[in-house]
């Protein structure tokens, strides 16, 4: 009987710690689920946008290494909702509506400083925990943004790990001055306040006493957070969403030995940017040079960047004077800047009218540092643009005082000193290829000074006075022609003599010369006549030739030259386009073109034709190659093209697009191929895909879920085609225009 006893209390121990062991379970499963309207002010747009929420306390009931979709999206409704200007309304509504108490915010409804971080705290009991809310403001912030380029020399980003310091000692006091316990802290930031949100829960992490909390009970949710740590750890209740397409999420480098510190979440589809080049030597000033994945591009960017960016040059002057310019112009109305604007584009509507910036531009920049990169021709430059911006816009313009209005010029030296550099890398960029031996010679040299080298480079005063001295002098009499120097006659003698013998070669059907010979007195002859002799050469030899032929050839020479010139049209852009996808013969077809009127050709513009084309395929797919390595200004003009697809992947309402697209709470009831969410699967769906996959503007509702009709990871054209083959009543294998449930 005592063991039948025995028997039962043991069952009974073990069903109460089993049901202990299922109590978070239970309260996940059965705790209100609490549904809502939150508001936020999404960036670049003059209205906030409201959202629905879904809230539950049982978020918190399974440990925090738990990836829980649900209390990702409403991590990030907690740090949207502090993305106000100004006040702290939509963060407290949201908190109060989900029943968390005793709201405290700082720094929310002041005026924001450098070194301000706004917050916004309460706690709720749930379970016999205190669950601390945390909502780190990271956008609308105005002068706050100044510390996202206060780098420091060493340790964490300086202006991220200052503002964590601050949310850290206000975590504690809040704990303290509301006597909580056994706590449980939900902390969430975007952008800025995502690496504050990181480095905060790196130091909880490391100090769990300090918090009355335990690793299972610290959930840490950072969105589009720039690097931010040296530390490399990384924590499994910390979790990093990242659009791969974000470009501040490559901020800072990993180069400098920066990291972030959670369980990486990527969002976003495939996307990509146009690449382009600037055309410095010819005439179409951007070139095309196909496309490559944002994601790569913006990698690319940051490390190259980086290469010539180190930590060292950045901090100190330069982050110092880049800060104080953002400073002072948050601190300002926008009002007062506007006209200011518009006075500075009225101004720079036409640059190169303005002789002084005409001529930094055309002599200073291109002599001086794209030849030389000294630091003294920084300064000249410095200088000048000083001189520049005090005539464009003098002091009396702009609404700050003389004190700040110097404080701009000042920064001028530094900023150009930094970046310079890295423009001139650009300038000579080469794909492939150490871009330092396309470097002129005595480029870099720490020794050039611009007014007392040899071949001087004047400032903008300096050409002036020189051309005004000229000016004056008086007219010299006009001396007696002096008979031709050594080049001009061996070019005149090379033209002649290359045209007698191209025609009689031309006449008698000889095989053409492929390089010039020397004169027959090249004995008697200076190096100078002989090198000019031998350049003018071939181009008289070929129309000789052209002229030799034909007249020997009257029967077809019209046909057949016909045929090579529409040969070197198409054999050029044939190679042009190979060259450019590195794709050697791809494009290559040696057969003309029908003719538009449907006439045959004839056999002379055939042999024409076909003689041109494969003669001169090979050459122009090499002079291609060479052109497009030459990657003039690659970086910058790729960046400055795309700038506002690249910039759009930032902005809070894309990615919280991207965010909720994840979470089932918010695919209930969402019509597959309904990419606009308006309830209806239209034409419509068709372009705003192809317009994201173009990196144009969508609506903020854009849902990518419901777009991938395919079902697949990424986005691409065929989901579009799908949607159009459905809406003309073509079968498709996908349920499109049902409900995703």
């Amino acid at each position: 009987m005592r063991k039948r006893v025995g028997f039962r209390i043991m069952c009974t121990a073990l069903a109460a710690a089993l049901l202990i062991g299922m109590l978070p379970l239970i309260a996940s499963a059965e705790s209100e689920v609490i549904t809502g309207q939150f508001t936020y002010m999404p960036s670049f747009v003059d209205e906030p946008a409201t959202d629905t929420y879904y809230y539950s306390d049982g978020y918190f009931a399974a440990p925090s290494t738990h990836q829980n979709e649900q209390l990702l999206t409403m991590s990030m409704v907690l740090s949207l909702a502090s993305m106000e200007i100004g006040g702290d309304s939509y963060v407290t509504a949201l908190l109060h509506d989900i029943g968390y108490a005793d709201i405290q915010t700082d720094e929310m409804t002041v005026p924001p400083t450098k070194d301000t971080i706004g917050t916004a705290i309460a706690h709720k009991k749930i379970d016999g925990h205190d669950v601390i809310a945390v909502s780190i403001r990271g956008n609308k912030y105005g002068v706050e943004w100044a510390s996202n380029l206060t780098a420091g020399a060493s340790g964490n980003i300086e202006g991220f790990d200052t503002a964590s310091k601050t949310v850290l000692n206000r975590v504690k006091a809040y704990i303290s001055d509301h006597h909580l316990s056994n706590v449980k802290l939900w902390i969430a930031g975007y952008s800025r306040a995502g690496s504050v949100a990181d480095l905060t829960g790196v130091y909880i992490n490391e100090h769990l006493d300090e918090f009355d909390t335990a690793a299972d009970d610290l959930f840490v949710y950072c969105f589009e957070a720039p690097r931010c740590c040296v530390s490399d750890t990384v924590y499994p209740n910390i979790y990093c969403v990242k659009n791969k397409n974000d470009l501040i999420t490559y901020v800072y480098p990993a180069s400098w030995g920066l990291y972030t510190n959670g369980k990486e979440i990527v969002i976003g589809s495939d996307m990509t940017v146009n690449k382009v080049k600037v055309d410095v030597v010819g005439y179409e000033k951007i070139v095309a040079l196909g496309s490559v994945s944002m994601d790569t591009f913006n990698a690319d960017l940051i490390d190259f960047i980086s290469d010539e960016l180190t930590r060292e040059k950045f901090s100190g002057e330069f982050d110092s004077a880049i800060s104080d310019l953002i400073e002072l112009y948050f601190s300002e109305s926008s009002d007062a800047w506007s006209t200011v604007f518009d006075s500075l584009k009225d101004s720079l509507s036409d640059i190169m009218s303005n002789p002084r910036a005409r001529y930094i531009l055309l002599e200073e920049v291109q002599y001086g540092i794209m030849l030389h990169n000294s630091d003294e021709m920084y300064r000249q430059i410095a200088d000048e643009l000083e001189l520049l911006v005090k005539e464009l816009v003098p002091a009396d313009q702009l609404p700050i005082s003389a004190e700040d209005y110097q404080a701009v010029l000042d920064s001028i030296y530094p900023l150009i000193r930094t970046l310079g550099p890295i423009l001139v890398k650009d300038y000579h960029y080469k794909e492939g290829i150490d871009y330092s031996t396309a470097l002129p010679d005595g480029y870099n040299d720490p020794t050039y000074d611009p007014q007392t080298a040899e071949e001087k480079i004047l400032t903008y005063d300096q050409h002036v006075e020189a051309e005004q001295n000229q000016t004056d002098e008086p007219e010299e009499p006009e001396e007696p022609e002096e008979p031709m120097i050594d080049a001009a006659q061996g070019e005149e003698d090379g033209i002649n003599d290359g045209y007698d013998k191209g025609k009689e070669d031309g006449l008698a059907g000889n095989e053409p010369l492929t390089e010039a010979p020397l004169p027959e007195d090249a004995d008697s002859r200076s190096q100078e006549y002989l090198d000019a002799y031998r350049d003018a050469y071939m181009g008289g030899y070929e129309n000789g030739y052209e002229d030799g032929f034909s007249e020997a050839n009257p029967e077809h020479s019209d046909d057949y030259y016909s045929g090579e010139n529409d040969a070197d049209k198409q054999v050029a852009a044939d190679a042009k386009k190979d060259a450019l996808t590195q794709s050697y013969k791809a494009s290559y077809n040696e057969e003309p073109a029908p003719s538009e009127n449907g006439t045959p050709y004839s056999q002379d513009y055939l042999e024409g034709y076909h003689s041109r084309y494969r003669e001169f395929y090979d050459d122009y797919y090499q002079t291609y190659t060479d052109y497009f390595k030459e990657l003039n200004l690659y970086h910058f003009a790729t960046l400055f093209v795309n700038r506002e697809a690249i910039l759009r992947q930032h902005y809070p309402q894309t990615n919280w697009a991207l965010v909720k697209a994840m979470d089932s709470n918010y695919n209930k009831g969402i019509i597959l191929g309904d990419a606009d969410g308006d309830g209806t699967v239209s034409i419509l769906d068709a372009t705003y895909i192809q317009r994201r996959l173009a990196n144009l503007s969508v609506p903020d509702t854009f849902n990518e879920k419901a777009a991938c009709v395919d079902g697949g990871e990424t986005l691409d054209i065929t989901d579009a085609t799908f949607i159009q083959r459905w809406l003309a009543s073509i079968p498709v294998p996908y349920q499109i225009g049902e409900s995703m449930t």
